[in-house]
């Protein structure tokens, strides 16, 4: 049995997203609710949203700039030895240079996809630790 959408003649998946959605939808409508009938909830609420908004701006910016970050270190190391040691098929003169540069090749950060130069530039903002015990 798959585990995507509606990919069952069952329908069962999307009753259940519906369902999930309407949950939300209900407790947003009685958030609503309790907004119009009491001033202190309303301004509690009020001042949530102004914390939300500053929130977004500042996280928007914080992802450009992990983006931008990632996006040049991806550039950077790009044509590197280290990405071509990196490779599955590197040439004959690229190997012995690989054998050369072993202890820096593991002893660095790798930076040879965008995918993984975004998640060590994550890293770095929130601190170091291991990389290899997350899996992607």
């Amino acid at each position: 049995k798959s585990c995507g959408l509606g990919n069952t003649s069952d329908g069962r998946e999307w009753y259940r997203a519906g369902m999930s959605l309407t949950s939300g939808l209900y407790w947003l409508s009685f958030l609503m609710l309790l907004r119009a009938t009491s001033v202190d909830f309303a301004v509690f609420m009020g001042g949530m949203f102004h914390v939300f908004r500053s929130l977004a701006t500042f996280l928007i910016c914080l992802g450009v700039i992990l983006v931008a970050f990632a996006e040049m270190f991806f550039i950077a190391f790009r044509g590197t030895i280290f990405c071509l040691c990196r490779s599955e098929y590197p040439s004959s003169a690229e190997e012995e240079e690989c054998i050369q540069e072993e202890e820096y090749l593991n002893s660095s950060a790798s930076f040879c996809s965008f995918k993984e130069s975004l998640l060590h530039v994550y890293f770095m903002l929130v601190g170091e630790f291991d990389v290899s015990v997350v899996p992607y």
